[in-house]
């Protein structure tokens, strides 16, 4: 813990943010952005570690997707199987990811696509997966 507020204060003290002259101006939205940024890595980190979960079903597709199209189908998969008891997930799930194939406009991975249309949409998976 030390390091890392050791850390953070000397980034704060030799970056204080463009706060003098015209450049104060251009630089806001960008400073703004940059500090978002940094604070949704931090959070993503600090939830990581915490073993939070979703509290909401919707929130969980996002996840399952992330870990399907960047090919981490294991932890896809066992993210799946921890939903499949939840009443109409799988439906619904099957229903976005197969709106998302029809889609012209998204280039999607096509093994992340074949992986989420396969677990969420055949009602024979879970059955001859466990």
């Amino acid at each position: 813990m030390r390091v890392f507020t050791t850390t953070a204060a000397i980034l704060f003290t030799v970056y204080p943010g463009f706060l003098k002259g015209p450049g104060v101006v251009t630089f806001s939205n960008h400073l703004l952005a940059y500090a978002l940024a940094i604070y949704s890595i931090l959070f993503t980190v600090v939830a990581i570690r915490a073993n939070l979960e979703p509290n909401d079903r919707v929130e969980w597709m996002p996840l399952i997707e992330a870990y399907s199209y960047s090919s981490d189908l294991e932890q896809a998969e066992n993210i799946i199987l921890k939903l499949y008891g939840i009443p109409n997930l799988r439906e619904n799930l099957c229903i976005y990811s197969l709106l998302q194939r029809a889609n012209p406009n998204l280039t999607l991975p096509e093994e992340g696509m074949n992986f989420l249309t396969d677990r969420l949409c055949n009602s024979e998976w879970k059955s001859t997966s466990l």
